[in-house]
């Protein structure tokens, strides 16, 4: 399956909330040792599938990395504490890189 043909849908995506006790995949990340470089990317950004464009050709088996990264994450669930998959870092890592070079992005590594 595509990467951009789940992003198509808005359903697809999933709803943000105000709960403090949901953590977004992307802040657990950045929150690890070893990402401090890393920012917190926008959702909007992440989930705006132009900005998506030709990465399901660099990472294998993106379409599961995507759905790892926009998913809702719970710390304290079994396994939470694995490193995360190689797929999902290196889809995070590129989708951070073109985040990064835009005006937001560039405001929030300053």
């Amino acid at each position: 399956m595509a990467l951009t043909k789940q992003m198509a849908t808005p359903s697809a995506a999933p709803e943000s909330s105000s709960s403090d006790d949901e953590l977004s995949w992307i802040t657990w990340f950045c929150g690890l040792r070893g990402n401090e470089y890393f920012c917190e990317v926008d959702s909007e950004f992440a989930l705006d599938r132009f900005n998506l464009t030709g990465l399901s050709h660099d990472v294998p088996q993106a379409q599961s990395a995507y759905d790892i990264i926009i998913g809702e994450f719970d710390p304290t669930a079994e396994g939470a504490s694995a490193p995360p998959p190689p797929t999902a870092e290196l889809l995070f890592g590129l989708i951070h890189a073109r985040y990064i070079i835009t005006p937001a992005g560039f405001q929030k590594m300053v």
